[in-house]
């Protein structure tokens, strides 16, 4: 029998993941090795040599399988796959196979993923017999993810028999029970993509995914992006973006880009002091050819760090920006920078719906007035649909004590968001005018160093790294209690 499934051109002992390490512990023939080079006056008996595949299934008895919800070690291999940057898969067609029905539910969470908007996914239940009975009869899926709870020799025997029909090319996942280097490896030498303890894990399948078919998107090669939407027009979503990115690219020494979303009125320029003769619009018109370099030829710079590609400062553009135009430009502006964000316009549309499942963390900006909170509750509600395994969306608390009287206490909006805001901006009219009056940045205008803290946690918050030092005694839970 010829496998169909590719072989790996080196050896596969060399592909063992950290994370598959980590999870899987060693095999007999890893435990014999370690007797043999322990000091012991008892000679250790030689390894029995590797019983061939039989052509017989062996038993139905499956292995206890591995619960990671108890495992401390992939609850934080998962907590690193939520926090790393990751792009959209390309439009591919992906197959789940998963042992049954009762098993079902974290391949459609998978499947449900924001990355996986461009790719098809279907999920049949039947394991690798589902699966080879499939594709007896067309052609296989570009990605196929199986599970199986069979035992070593039984999975390498159904995977035989799955490699008689499987076209060449496919990458092949397997979800197994069997917690054992040695047939990580067996699996791999037959060509086997991954291999991963059962029950899957929703993001685990994500980043095996990505791994496959965006081999160019290492997390060290693609940026962050981080979006800002506001609740209501006029609650501050733009000042506390542009000020979130100024501070970043004062503190992480990396370059920074402040997309401008808002076609129409979108104010960046202004506030930032910049006279920008390119930006925007010009990357739309000429988005089928942008690439990193002529994104650089339209930025704008303030400051070292900061690059600002800004709103047109007219109406010419007029044109309703394409949901593909959108993704390309986020995908150009993330392999170009380390760190993209993006400054939304308060509208609801195909193309905002776009840039939020781009975004790798997303910072919803609302006053506590009455109809800012009733829409910043939609849209924390449709985050969380539209981002099922990624984290809660952030939400940014802006103009606390404007309408005293009006506005929710810190009770209701907690209650109405179904979460507690983790950043506050007090109302401070006199020291917000007086940036942007000048063009200049909160922490850049006299009386604003006090909120460079809260800019810097939010900011550290947002992109996953450590929170910056704040000032002795300071936090944010203090921002409520003493309002509560």
């Amino acid at each position: 029998m010829t496998a169909a499934i590719p072989q790996p051109t080196h050896d596969p002992e060399a592909d063992v993941p950290t994370s598959v390490e980590a999870a899987i512990s060693p095999g007999p023939k890893a435990a014999v090795a370690a007797a043999e080079t322990a000091p012991s006056p008892t000679v250790a008996p030689p390894p029995a040599p590797p019983v061939p595949p039989s052509r017989t299934p062996a038993p139905r008895a499956a292995a206890a399988p591995v619960d990671p919800g108890t495992d401390a070690s992939l609850r934080a291999m998962d907590a690193t796959i939520a926090a790393r940057p990751t792009a959209m898969l390309p439009h591919i067609s992906i197959h789940c196979f998963p042992a049954s029905e009762a098993s079902r539910t974290p391949f459609d969470a998978f499947a449900a993923d924001r990355r996986l908007a461009r790719a098809t996914v279907e999920i049949v239940p039947g394991g690798l017999s589902a699966a080879a009975r499939r594709y007896a009869q067309e052609p296989t899926a570009n990605l196929v993810i199986v599970e199986s709870p069979d035992t070593a020799e039984a999975l390498l025997f159904e995977l035989d028999r799955f490699a008689e029909v499987c076209d060449e090319g496919a990458q092949v996942v397997v979800v197994g029970a069997i917690n054992d280097i040695a047939l990580y490896r067996a699996l791999k030498g037959r060509g086997v993509a991954d291999y991963m303890l059962a029950p899957a894990r929703p993001l685990a399948l994500v980043d095996v995914a990505s791994r496959l078919f965006n081999p160019d998107d290492a997390p060290a090669r693609i940026g962050r992006v981080i979006a800002f939407i506001g609740a209501k027009g006029g609650v501050g979503s733009s000042v506390i973006a542009q000020n979130v990115a100024w501070r970043l690219s004062e503190t992480s020494g990396a370059d920074v880009l402040l997309l401008d979303m808002d076609f129409a009125f979108g104010a960046s320029a202004i506030s930032c002091n910049v006279d920008a003769q390119r930006g925007m619009g010009d990357a739309m018109r000429e988005v089928e050819r942008l690439d990193g370099a002529l994104l650089e030829r339209l930025l704008t710079r303030r400051g070292k760090h900061l690059c600002l590609l800004a709103a047109p400062a007219s109406l010419d553009y007029d044109q309703e920006p394409h949901p593909a135009d959108i993704e390309r430009l986020i995908e150009v502006a993330r392999r170009a920078m380390p760190i993209v964000v993006l400054d939304l316009p308060h509208h609801w549309n195909h193309w905002v719906r776009a840039a939020l499942l781009q975004a790798d963390a997303v910072a919803v900006v609302t006053s506590a007035g009455l109809a800012a909170m009733r829409n910043a509750s939609l849209l924390v509600e449709q985050l969380r649909t539209l981002r099922p395994n990624d984290a809660e969306p952030r939400v940014v608390l802006n103009q606390f004590g404007a309408q005293r009287r009006n506005e929710l206490d810190l009770k209701d909006v907690k209650a109405t968001l179904n979460l507690t805001p983790g950043f506050s901006f007090d109302f401070d009219p006199k020291l917000f005018g007086a940036a942007d009056a000048k063009g200049a940045m909160i922490v850049e205008t006299p009386g604003g160093r006090k909120l460079g803290p809260t800019f810097d946690a939010l900011a550290a918050d947002l992109t996953g790294r450590t929170k910056a030092p704040t000032k002795s005694g300071w936090s944010l839970q203090s921002l409520f209690s003493r309002k509560g």
